[in-house]
């Protein structure tokens, strides 16, 4: 009995010390899918896409900074990430406060956080709000314009649109946005 206790435990201990150690590696094996250049992520195959989405999924929100920190980079992802717990704090500490000591002209419908950065979000009546793309999952690897080079061309993704620069040009993009809208 205390033989298979002591292996049973041995072998979570190695298994646990294995997936720690995989969480550490990935954001160096991000590093080998995709490039930043500039602000903006670079991948080379659509293909890669959903690999990589994956596994920055699995990344903790300090691993993610810390990868975005390292690369000079802000996704969109980690915009929603700091809204999400600005917005939190800002109604906790209303709620510690109390409706009743707060001036009306003091309450605000959002964090400061989440108002000064509106223009990434589309808000709906309940209050609650989403990133202003229209495919969410693409947050990690899109830059605070909506902007990917996949593949060599350019993509910028909006709510209601994907504009698209075959050479690359992300400065185009912009241009095609504005005479599209």
């Amino acid at each position: 009995m205390k033989l298979k206790l002591l292996i049973t435990t041995i072998v979570l201990l190695v298994l646990g010390c294995t997936q720690e150690n995989e969480s550490f590696q990935k954001p160096a094996q991000l590093e080998t899918e995709l490039k930043v250049i500039n602000d903006y992520v670079s991948v080379n195959s659509v293909e890669s896409l959903t690999p990589l989405l994956q596994r920055m999924a699995g990344m903790s929100r300090k691993e993610l900074n810390s990868w975005e920190a390292k690369n000079g980079f802000v996704s969109l992802q980690s915009i929603l990430n700091k809204a999400v717990e600005e917005e939190t704090k800002y109604f906790d500490k209303l709620e510690a406060i109390g409706e009743q000591n707060l001036k009306k002209e003091d309450i605000k419908p959002h964090a400061p956080y989440v108002l000064d950065n509106a223009k990434y979000f589309k808000f709906h009546e309940d209050g609650w709000f989403e990133l202003n793309i229209a495919n969410q999952d693409l947050a990690p690897l899109l830059n605070k314009d909506g902007i990917i080079v996949i593949e060599g061309q350019a993509r910028k993704y909006t709510m209601h649109s994907l504009f698209v620069s075959e050479d690359g040009n992300t400065n185009a993009l912009k241009e095609l946005q504005e005479t599209n809208t």
